[in-house]
């Protein structure tokens, strides 16, 4: 349920914005005035992965992302703890139209149930994402709204149970739209 709603948030948010910019003839800042960003999901305690990360950019198109993670899901067979690093690449196709590449490696210390027992050990995630860079300001500050729509697996499981490969095996790809705000700097 709260995946339809936020989808729908996420959709609304930044046509409503533009609308309100337009009517308001509000300063948009066209082209690339600032060379870094920080930027961070208010939508984290929907999923439990929190997740802050810098943008700088390296050419007029490409930008590279440093950032840091922590991710505590909770499973049907136990809980995850896992601090990690965020290591990204964006291009720019068109205007805030972009792709995105970002690899997480994590030390996770994961938590069975049944067994009582932390499984700690590396894993590294990564994802794929599709989405647009909107940036509006408010007074002398940039601030962006980046939607995308992300695609992403697993690519070292790390130390896990056998309870979790197995709820793993169909659930092999994940998918999900998510809304990252930035400050511009």
């Amino acid at each position: 349920m709260y995946q339809k709603v936020f989808f729908v948030l996420l959709l609304w948010i930044p046509l409503q914005m533009n609308s309100t910019t337009q009517a308001l003839m509000v300063d948009v800042p066209q082209g690339h005035a600032h060379k870094y960003s920080v930027e961070l999901c208010p939508f984290s305690p929907l999923f439990n992965i929190w997740a802050v990360q810098v943008a700088g950019e390296f050419s007029p198109r490409n930008e590279w992302m440093l950032g840091v993670a922590f991710a505590n899901i909770k499973y049907d067979v136990g809980r995850s703890h896992a601090p990690g690093l965020i290591l990204g690449y964006r291009r720019f196709l068109w205007q805030g139209v972009h792709l995105e590449y970002q690899l997480w490696p994590a030390w996770n210390a994961f938590y069975e149930n049944n067994e009582q027992q932390y499984y700690k050990g590396l894993e590294l995630w990564n994802e794929f994402r599709a989405g647009y860079v909107w940036d509006f300001r408010v007074g002398n500050h940039t601030f962006s709204l980046i939607p995308q729509v992300l695609a992403g697996f697993g690519l070292l499981p790390g130390n896990k149970p056998e309870s979790f490969m197995n709820m793993l095996e169909n659930e092999k790809v994940f998918v999900s739209p998510i809304l990252f705000v930035g400050y511009k700097f």
